[in-house]
């Protein structure tokens, strides 16, 4: 029965990420920051704030098709998980957004979602061509398909783009703010960034635990966190339930990553879909369970070597790998990131609405984490034998 339960709810997340999704990519607000073709002169002058004076009539829309259109979409139709749109809407409607209305209020969330998707998908562009990734969601990355030059410059573009459309859908009342708060992020997101390619081009180099969470927090926390910042601001909500909603985002994306590190390391669909298992040792990454070794194994000094070589030989990624597993460092971080997202629960639940909405973003977050449902369930039930909590 339990195992029959695991699948049902695992079933029922599923569908539900996939509603919110699919109820996201309908709205087509990605296609309004940037749009999938150019197809008159008009249009492309407008994308250029008006100033195409020497080619008003003739601007070359064939090279802004093929050099930002087509690179942007191949990213974007690539599929993912699209959480990051599907936790601003689950935070909207918890608050009482009916994001099924066309008002401004409603727009205005659409917009968010559909400016944190492209950023995040920049990112992961940019991400590759600084790690040499080789895969990303099954395909060759963009820089190894259209080029270095096209995926840096497209990459660019996706940030900047719905900055210039910010005013069309963000109420005039907000959008100092606004703009400030996604500037503050995306310093922050290049911040995290230069930290972690400090670290890993250092071979001599481990930052603290501490350093590592701040890290992240600069990092993969700060697109899921922009877009709780800007929710709680269009929807005026208390300070102090702002920021509880704001710091339990920043957690959860922490945790998301520490997953991450954990499935580059063990999950073979992840692999698969990466092309290489165990990414984060070739590329000589610094992550969780990295730190946690170098404190806590006497290997640590052979761990320090082959991180330092960041190569692709299965054996040696294995051997780091086995390294990592019999300190501990594996499923000490497994637990770390499962604590981090309980005790921020337990504090956020206290302002959240008690209603579907709360429950549906309870359940969001503990599959993101989990990325099979089967763990939370399963710690919970035991949990609940011990205790004989009905």
């Amino acid at each position: 029965p339990l195992f029959q339960l695991v699948s049902f709810m695992n079933k029922t997340i599923t569908q539900l990420l996939e509603n919110y999704a699919s109820r996201f990519r309908s709205r087509r607000f990605i296609e309004k920051i940037i749009p999938r073709e150019v197809t008159s002169p008009k249009q492309l002058t407008e994308l250029c704030g008006g100033n195409l004076k020497f080619t008003n009539l003739y601007p070359d829309t064939k090279s802004y098709n093929y050099g930002i259109c087509d690179v942007a979409y191949d990213m974007l139709d690539r599929g993912g998980k699209m959480w990051r749109p599907t936790w601003i809407m689950l935070l909207s409607e918890c608050f009482g957004e009916d994001l099924y209305l066309s008002s401004p209020q409603a727009h205005a969330i659409w917009f968010t979602a559909g400016l944190c998707e492209i950023i995040h998908n920049a990112s992961l562009i940019m991400d590759d061509i600084e790690d040499e990734g080789l895969m990303r969601r099954g395909e060759k990355c963009i820089h190894l398909k259209y080029g270095l030059d096209v995926a840096i410059n497209t990459s660019s573009y996706m940030y900047f783009a719905p900055l210039r459309t910010m005013p069309k859908f963000i109420p005039k009342e907000f959008l100092t703010e606004y703009t400030q708060i996604v500037h503050d992020e995306l310093v922050n997101i290049h911040t995290g960034q230069n930290w972690d390619i400090m670290w890993h081009n250092n071979p001599n180099f481990f930052p603290t635990p501490e350093q590592y969470l701040q890290m992240v927090s600069h990092k993969t926390s700060v697109i899921p966190r922009l877009g709780a910042r800007l929710v709680s601001l269009l929807l005026s909500l208390d300070p102090e339930v702002a920021n509880a909603i704001i710091t339990y985002t920043e957690n959860f994306g922490i945790a998301f990553q520490i997953k991450d590190d954990l499935l580059s390391l063990t999950g073979d669909e992840f692999s698969k879909k990466k092309f290489l298992k165990g990414e984060d040792i070739y590329e000589g990454k610094k992550s969780m369970m990295v730190i946690y070794a170098m404190a806590n194994t006497k290997e640590r000094d052979r761990l320090k070597e082959i991180l330092g070589m960041k190569t692709q030989n299965a054996e040696l990624i294995k051997e780091a790998i086995t390294i990592l597993d019999n300190c501990g460092a594996i499923e000490y971080a497994e637990k770390y990131a499962y604590d981090l997202i309980v005790n921020s629960w337990n504090k956020v639940k206290k302002v959240l609405p008690d209603d579907d909405g709360k429950q549906k973003i309870k359940m969001f977050a503990d599959y993101l984490i989990s990325r099979t449902i089967q763990f939370v369930l399963l710690a919970r039930w035991i949990c609940l034998q011990k205790l004989f909590i009905a």
